[in-house]
C-alpha cells in the first residue's frame, strides 16, 4: 500500500504516540533493555514522521526538490533559489539549527537524539565509518525526564505539522 506524504506523516505521528504510551507504561518496571528499546522506537517514529512531513511539503510545493535519506529542511533551503523557499521550510530549517543561543529547539533536540542512537548514515565520520554513541551502551537513568522530553517532542511535532499544514492551505 502506497501512502501519500500526508498519510505517512499522520501514520508516523500516531505510531510515535502508541510507542510513547508503551514507554510510559514501562517506567515503573525493572526492564531497562525494554525501556531503551521503547525509547528508541519513539525517537525513530518521531524522526520518520518529520522526514515524511518534509516529503509532504515537497509534494505540496511542487518545486522539483527531492528529499534524499539524509537531507533536512536546512539542506532543502540551501538547494532552493532564495526567492522560492517556502515559509514552512524556512521555519523548519530554523528549528533544525541550534543557532547561536544556548537553547536548542525541540527539533534540534530530536534530531540529536536520533543521531545518538547510532543510526547508520546519520553520523558518518570523514573515514566513512559510522560513529556510535554511548547511548546504545548505557541505559537511561532519568526516565521521567526522558518521558517528558519525548512527550514534548511528540506534541511539538504534531502541533507544528498541523499549524504548517493550515498555513500552507491558506495560500
Amino acid at each position: 500500500m502506497s501512502l501519500s506524504g500526508l498519510s505517512l506523516t499522520n501514520q508516523r505521528i500516531f505510531f510515535s504516540k502508541l510507542q510513547l504510551q508503551q514507554y510510559a507504561s514501562l517506567i515503573d518496571g525493572d526492564s531497562e533493555p525494554a525501556m531503551q528499546a521503547q525509547y528508541e522506537s519513539v525517537v525513530f517514529h518521531l524522526n520518520f514522521a518529520y522526514q515524511a512531513f518534509l516529503s509532504e511539503l515537497i509534494e505540496t510545493d511542487n518545486r522539483g526538490l527531492v528529499l534524499a535519506e539524509a537531507q533536512s529542511a536546512s539542506v532543502l533551503v540551501g538547494d532552493c533559489e532564495t526567492g522560492s523557499v517556502s515559509p514552512e521550510l524556512k521555519e523548519l530549517a530554523l528549528l533544525e539549527g541550534t543557532g547561536e543561543s544556548e537553547s536548542v529547539s525541540w527539533l534540534a533536540g530530536l534530531q540529536a537524539a536520533y543521531k545518538q542512537l547510532g543510526v547508520a548514515g546519520a553520523d558518518v565520520g570523514s573515514s566513512g565509518a559510522v560513529q556510535h554513541s554511548e547511548i546504545s551502551v548505557t541505559m537511561l537513568s532519568e526516565n521521567d525526564d526522558k518521558l517528558s522530553e519525548l512527550r514534548f517532542w511528540h506534541q511539538s511535532l504534531a502541533s507544528t505539522v498541523q499549524r504548517l499544514r493550515t498555513m500552507s492551505q491558506e495560500w
